[in-house]
């Protein structure tokens, strides 16, 4: 298929350190990948080169953007090429030239809601890969999609409430939205809370929420002292201004230096 095409060896120059063993094959596709960046070509064939390439080594930068030029210059499928990603993301879910490519496709054409399904997908096989919800805080405020965006947060934090990133993701949201009705969210907040006290995620967002406004915590008072010998309902009643630091280096003493460095 490249018989016309000039083969480029790697240049590791006269005295290699060390040389990486590649296979004879992904070695033979890349010296036909650099004779085809010499001679500027944007074809089929180098569509069908490229992705072999990228099977063997998915976090070839070079060569995806080389693709992505490519599948630009001859106007192909989008659709298709998503297709395609999908089962190489399953693979390699946490590439991160893979994201970008198809955040690259998205620009060019998108469904948001067949992205926001596959998104699901991802973060169903891991919930916290990062890739995946950084893509997805671009979708989200690319395409408005802040509302739908609280619904699924709202569903993957009653799953796990020790989510993290669905914690984050929810933050997000209001960040960028008018969307917060701080005594409504209080309330989701302090369910949660009651689910796991000891978990930090909800107490952080909580407070997080509570600056978002500019409102004070002290409102949050009678609510942490319920939990008296909780660490992070501890730490909200010491932002609040009570006198709580002797029992926090009871109850966390990993933590008791930073602690003793708050009276100062």
């Amino acid at each position: 298929m490249f018989a016309d095409v000039e083969r480029i060896e790697q240049d590791d120059g006269p005295f290699p350190i060390c040389s990486i063993n590649y296979t004879q094959e992904y070695r033979q596709n890349m010296d036909i990948f650099r004779g085809i960046c010499k001679r500027g070509e944007y074809s089929e064939r180098v569509l069908e080169l490229t992705w072999d390439i990228i099977q063997d080594n998915p976090g070839h930068y070079t060569v995806w953007k080389y693709r992505l030029d490519t599948l630009k210059h001859l106007k192909s499928s989008i659709p298709a090429e998503r297709d395609r990603l999908e089962r190489l993301a399953s693979e390699n879910p946490k590439s991160y030239q893979l994201w970008h490519h198809r955040q690259a496709l998205a620009e060019m054409e998108c469904n948001p809601q067949e992205e926001m399904v596959f998104l699901d997908l991802m973060i169903a096989e891991d919930s916290k890969n990062y890739h995946a919800w950084a893509y997805r805080q671009w979708l989200v405020k690319k395409f408005d999609l802040f509302q739908q965006d609280l619904q699924d947060t709202t569903r993957l934090i009653e799953e796990d409430v020790r989510n993290n990133s669905a914690w984050n993701q929810r933050y997000f949201c209001y960040k960028h939205t008018q969307l917060l009705d701080l005594e409504k969210e209080t309330a989701f907040c302090q369910k949660m809370i009651q689910m796991a006290p000891s978990n930090p995620a909800p107490w952080n967002y909580l407070r997080a929420i509570y600056e978002l406004k500019h409102t004070p915590l002290d409102s949050l008072s009678g609510f942490c002292d319920q939990y008296p010998n909780v660490v992070p309902s501890l730490y909200t009643l010491h932002l609040i201004g009570r006198d709580v630091l002797d029992k926090l280096c009871e109850l966390d003493p990993i933590r008791k230096r930073y602690y003793i460095s708050l009276r100062s």
